[in-house]
């Protein structure tokens, strides 16, 4: 028992220092990171439609299996060798659907305030400022998705500085 004990709380420290190196390593590198995600999600794409295409021929069916499959390999391609142009589109995306939210929030704090049912500022705050935030997602995608790879990193170093307290306070 308490060899196992032994182990988990070494298991426990390497998890939280290869977070913590990960952590730093993206946000001090977030545009090699940034591709370097990419290219793994596309090798995984492409993996994945292998496999699908490999289970169709093996049950000699050609189905939505043999189709998922085709376009996991060609999504998984555009990932892997076109990384730039992905991380522009998703945060294209994702900025056109925050801007469209924070208009929509935008609208109701309006409405709200017309009727008088809430008396807030901070929904009307909140709203513009979401709108704003998308609008800097659609006009600067590169330089937002490096920020938001910034934040992912702290966010590792933090979680890795949490696992290695819980394992140093661990009764186990």
């Amino acid at each position: 028992m308490k060899k196992t004990c032994k182990r988990r709380g070494s298991f426990c420290f390497l998890y939280a220092a290869l977070l913590v190196l990960f952590g730093v390593y993206i946000l001090f590198r977030p545009e090699s990171s940034l591709i370097m995600l990419c290219f793994m999600i596309g090798l995984l794409l492409v993996l994945f439609g292998v496999w699908q295409l490999c289970v169709c021929f093996k049950r000699n069916t050609a189905s939505l299996p043999a189709f998922l499959g085709i376009v996991a390999i060609a999504g998984g391609m555009v990932f892997a060798f076109r990384p730039g142009a992905v991380v522009s589109v998703l945060s294209v995306s994702a900025g056109l659907f925050v801007l469209v939210l924070g208009v929509l929030r935008l609208r109701d704090a309006l409405q709200h305030c017309r009727t008088r049912r809430i008396r807030h500022p901070w929904l009307l705050c909140c709203a513009v400022i979401c709108a704003g935030l998308g609008a800097v997602l659609i006009f600067c995608p590169f330089e937002s998705s490096k920020t938001l790879m910034q934040v992912l990193g702290a966010v590792l170093i933090a979680t890795g500085i949490q696992e290695a307290l819980n394992g140093a306070c661990s009764p186990y």
